[in-house]
């Protein structure tokens, strides 16, 4: 109601205005929006919190043996069909037998061996992202899916040189992550707390 009698006030005002006058004026009401629609919409962008479903996850789908390089680093996967039996349903699903990462200079750097298919899906999803936010990529596995997904993290170490799965990450499903501050945000569930600093690869309560 209050913008339809500023309107109705100022039109009539705007064109008994010299052309000069009326340039002058919409250009001011015109920057004037632009300029309060940007600092709007930069007040959104400085959010610091991303739901890391979409941040830049890289995820492979892998179901059968092969190669391929991510981040600087070979994965050389040998799948095996027979490696995951489902009781409930009598059949195979298959799954990772071996898993072997090398550096550039072709330098065994991890073994992971028996990675079974926990979701039955016929493939294993691995995604890559800096998960513990310290600059390095690491990587996660599905563990266990039934209501919700858990999965096994494996950070990169520079100082080993090797990815190193910590237990501790192995029953929190992260919500949301904050690069600037080294938070994350848990999806709430049983007594569990929902925030947590990283330091390193521990995770420290945020109270």
């Amino acid at each position: 109601m209050k913008e339809n009698i500023f309107w109705a006030f100022f039109i009539p005002y705007f064109f008994n205005l010299n052309n000069r006058s009326a340039v002058k004026i919409f250009s001011f009401l015109f920057f004037s929006f632009f300029s309060c629609t940007f600092n709007l919409m930069s007040q959104v962008d400085k959010s610091p919190w991303v739901i890391l479903e979409y941040a830049d996850l890289n995820t492979k789908h892998i179901s059968e043996s092969g190669k391929f390089n991510q981040n600087g680093f070979l994965f050389d996967i040998e799948w095996d069909n027979k490696l995951t039996f489902s009781e409930n349903h009598q059949i195979f699903y298959g799954g990772i037998s071996s898993l072997k990462i090398s550096n550039y200079n072709s330098k065994l750097l991890t073994t992971i061996e028996s990675i079974k298919d926990s979701v039955g899906l016929g493939d294993i999803l691995i995604s890559f992202f800096d998960f513990n936010l310290d600059g390095l990529i690491d990587f996660r596995i599905p563990r266990e899916c039934g209501k919700n997904c858990y999965y096994s993290y494996f950070f990169y170490d520079n100082q080993t040189n090797q990815f190193l799965h910590k237990e501790e990450w192995d029953y929190i499903r992260i919500d949301k992550i904050n690069k600037r501050e080294k938070l994350i945000s848990l999806h709430p569930e049983y007594n569990i707390p929902t925030l947590y600093r990283v330091n390193g690869y521990v995770l420290e309560e945020v109270l």
